[in-house]
């Protein structure tokens, strides 16, 4: 909704400004009509078009004048949406570490996020997610969790060994930062959501290795429905941050190419 504002703001000033441009032509080619008539004047004669031409100029002075304030007023609107956009994003980050910044700005990136998005909307990670976070104590909820993320692990590696043939230096930092990124993150962040964790949480509900291994053993997805869904999430996570990131870069021309002389 923020970047639609100011995309309505921008276009506010836009049309402002040829409104202003194509009365101000049509004011100016009277003036100039009457100019070629006091040619062939004496002042006498020519008194009420020097009249005429006087308030010609005036219309075009005050018309400018009101119309640079309204535009002065909405880039003021515009310069405050852009520090609150800036003051939320940094509310967002304040509590996180080096690590997960870095994280979290890649994985805000459109494009380069898509086989991330593309896996997790297949193995329904973010569902599952959700499942445990309802129900903690339920066993069978982690050992869920801990089966999707080794299904989304292995999606992700094979998403990346389909394109790497296209896209080679892509493919190997996505399966860097995967898989690097996420033993750095493992240091700083003990509740990050990891097989290792997910695995240890069921045992110590109380689950065994028999019941880890048989629910291990019978896990299964559909795959044509798998696909389907992951194909949708990875469409609409893939909107979203094409949205933001473009929020971000018309924050940034806003900052620099309109000029708040409040400031």
């Amino acid at each position: 909704m923020s970047l639609i504002n100011k995309l309505k703001k921008i276009a506010k000033i836009a049309v402002s400004s040829a409104e202003e441009n194509v009365k101000n032509k049509l004011l100016e080619s009277k003036i100039n009509d009457i100019n070629r008539k006091l040619e062939n004047m004496n002042d006498k004669e020519g008194a009420h078009l020097i009249i005429k031409k006087e308030n010609l100029e005036k219309k075009i002075k005050d018309h400018k004048t009101e119309r640079q304030k309204k535009r002065e007023f909405i880039k003021l609107q515009l310069k405050q949406e852009v520090k609150n956009s800036r003051l939320k994003r940094k509310e967002e980050n304040k509590d996180l570490n080096t690590i997960k910044k870095i994280k979290k700005e890649f994985d805000e990136l459109p494009i380069a996020t898509f086989a991330n998005d593309l896996a997790e909307g297949i193995s329904e990670l973010e569902k599952v997610k959700e499942t445990v976070v309802k129900h903690p104590e339920d066993i069978y909820s982690w050992l869920k969790l801990a089966e999707t993320l080794k299904f989304y692990k292995k999606t992700f590696i094979i998403i990346n060994g389909i394109k790497a043939p296209f896209d080679l230096i892509g493919s190997t930092i996505d399966i860097g930062t995967e898989l690097l990124g996420g033993a750095l993150e493992n240091a700083f962040d003990k509740d990050k959501w990891t097989l290792e964790r997910a695995l240890s949480q069921a045992r110590k509900l109380g689950a065994t290795e028999k019941q880890i291994d048989d629910f291990s053993k019978n896990y299964k997805k559909n795959m044509a429905t798998a696909l389907v869904k992951g194909t949708g999430h990875m469409i609409y996570k893939q909107s979203k941050k094409m949205i933001t990131t473009g929020e971000r870069i018309l924050d940034f021309a806003i900052d620099k190419l309109i000029d708040n002389k409040e400031e």
